[in-house]
């Protein structure tokens, strides 16, 4: 099932920043061969150092480019802000980073000296929408970037991106017990968790989670107020089927309902007490490792999802409670979570804007996903793409050596960039195929396909037969669901006499919320949350931080009506 985690992981645009000095300029470098050297600073990548491998090795042989990656941190970027050393391209994962950016005149106007007409003419030529959206982040309406994960061509909404999965075979054991509301998983993790104790002498957790992925609010609270349709907005919670739009720290409010879910499952020690100080990867090894029974996102979980386990019916899949209603971004040619753009120290911008239109056309997008063109996919006669034998090979082994002209193996050498340009389910063609090869009908007619996707459906047929669905979206869509309307909306500047509040009080809640899960009694939870209401409302700024915020709310209403 590795496509599955590659797709995942493409989309997957927020990963752990790491920690690492700041030196030098962001400055492009001519090897002696001629070939130049961009400095990348992308905000939703972990990785830093030169990008080798058969992705850095296709941009070399195209356009006589090294892609040297800076380090991704808060801190890295306010240095680097400070410095004017952001990097020759950059890739940021929210619109305040790119508007500091701006506003400090570190980035390339793309229209100025014709810049996007003479080298991102496929940008041009076919994202206006993306473009137009970026206009309305400057005053004057020029443009410096544009966003990212756009998807064209196709209605409906992204993949259910929050999602509990479940050890579906312990809880077919305890004769699927039913779960009404969000609540009702802790008695089920209980029973869950003793049944796989039985047979372990490793301690087994309900749920192990993360702190990587903290910004204002904590990932794994947010991500379950998800479940019922929210979304997470400045300090609040924001249920666009409702139009309700309540502070986190209302403690009626179903932020603090999902800290109270948690604090019970870690009074119960249901909840891995490493959670707030643990990474991303190592949560995702304690499940597959089999060490928590329940998980938030399918690629976390998934690699539990082994051969062997599946063939002793032994899986992770999704599971909801009957009033869950989770949210999904409507499909948005606007594109969202990402703007990519090119530093105005650049010495090569026009270097630069190559690269980038490079990669936002159909086979920058499918090389970026799948390898390199006519070595691991290509097109056949009609113009639809299709997976090469020796690109099948890489499927069932990531760790299979790339043929001459490349060098390492095939997972060596992935690309780096921690967004995506095009959302994988945006049309790639008008025969029906989007990027994801799974949509692809020479893949769902090869052995691959067969062996992995169909056996994998089979392997999973109680759930399926139980739960009436064929796959995640199909359950969750008949479970009840809430979309997120696409729009070119972007937010207002937030004023900046209000820039030190706002940052105070992220890191009230982030910290209060994790004392909030830790609380040892009721009594203990209820001042905690006490306390992170009161440090939030003391503050001067904090009723016209929300009135803010309240207002860009009503704004983003107008904008889909």
């Amino acid at each position: 099932m590795k496509i599955y985690k590659r797709i995942a992981a493409s989309l997957a645009a927020v990963f752990a920043a790491l920690s690492l000095s700041f030196t030098g300029c962001a400055m492009t470098n001519g090897d002696d061969d001629g070939t130049i050297t961009l400095t990348v600073y992308d905000q939703s990548s972990i990785f830093s150092g030169e990008m080798t491998g058969w992705f850095a090795e296709v941009l070399k042989d195209r356009l006589n480019v090294k892609l040297n990656f800076r380090t991704a941190s808060d801190e890295g970027f306010n240095a680097y802000v400070e410095s004017g050393t952001l990097g020759d391209i950059i890739v940021f994962n929210n619109e305040s980073s790119y508007r500091t950016a701006k506003d400090a005149g570190l980035l390339t106007d793309w229209e100025e000296s014709g810049l996007l007409k003479s080298h991102g003419q496929y940008i041009e030529d076919n994202y206006q929408e993306a473009l137009d959206k970026n206009r309305l982040l400057d005053s004057e309406k020029r443009l410096y970037g544009i966003y990212g994960n756009i998807c064209k061509g196709t209605d409906g909404h992204e993949d259910f991106y929050n999602c509990f999965y479940i050890r579906w075979d312990l809880y077919a054991k305890l004769g699927y017990p039913e779960i009404n509301t969000l609540e009702d998983f802790e008695p089920l993790l209980a029973d869950m968790v003793k049944l796989a104790s039985e047979n372990s002498d490793a301690t087994i957790y309900g749920i192990s989670a993360f702190g990587t992925w903290d910004n204002t609010m904590l990932d794994i609270v947010r991500s379950t107020a998800a479940l019922y349709g929210y979304t997470d907005f400045g300090f609040g919670m924001y249920n666009p089927s409702t139009g309700a739009y309540e502070p986190c720290i209302d403690e009626n409010g179903i932020y603090v309902r999902c800290l109270k879910f948690y604090n019970s499952l870690y009074r119960a020690g249901l909840l891995d007490p490493s959670s707030e100080s643990q990474t991303y990867t190592i949560a995702q090894k304690d499940y597959g490792s089999g060490k928590a029974v329940m998980g938030m996102y399918k690629y976390i979980t998934d690699p539990y999802n082994t051969t062997a386990r599946l063939s002793n019916g032994k899986y992770m899949v999704p599971i909801a409670a009957k009033d869950f209603c989770n949210i999904a971004d409507e499909y948005s040619p606007y594109g969202h979570n990402a703007i990519w753009s090119i530093s105005s120290n650049c010495k090569n911008p026009e270097l630069a804007m190559q690269l980038i239109n490079w990669l936002y056309t159909p086979e920058g997008v499918l090389t970026n996903l799948y390898g390199p063109k006519d070595v691991t996919w290509s097109y056949d006669g009609s113009g639809a793409p299709y997976i090469t034998e020796f690109g099948y090979s890489c499927l069932n082994n990531d760790s299979t050596v790339m043929p001459e002209g490349y060098t390492g193996a095939y997972n060596t050498g992935y690309s780096m960039f921690g967004s995506m340009c095009l959302s994988p389910d945006s049309a790639l063609d008008e025969s029906g195929n989007s990027y994801n090869l799974l949509t692809w009908e020479s893949v769902k007619k090869s052995d691959w396909y067969a062996e992995n996707t169909v056996s994998f459906d089979e392997a999973i047929h109680d759930w399926k037969e139980h739960t009436g669905a064929n796959d995640t979206d199909e359950y969750i869509e008949n479970n009840g669901f809430t979309i997120l309307p696409a729009s070119d909306f972007v937010s207002d500047e937030l004023p900046t006499d209000l820039f030190l509040t706002n940052s105070e009080l992220s890191g009230d809640i982030r910290t209060n919320s994790w004392l909030a899960i830790y609380a040892a009694t009721d009594e203990e939870f209820d001042n905690v949350i006490k306390t992170m209401r009161e440090a939030c409302t003391s503050r001067a700024s904090y009723s016209e931080i929300m009135k803010f915020y309240e207002d860009m709310i009503q704004k983003y209403e107008e904008s889909v009506k």
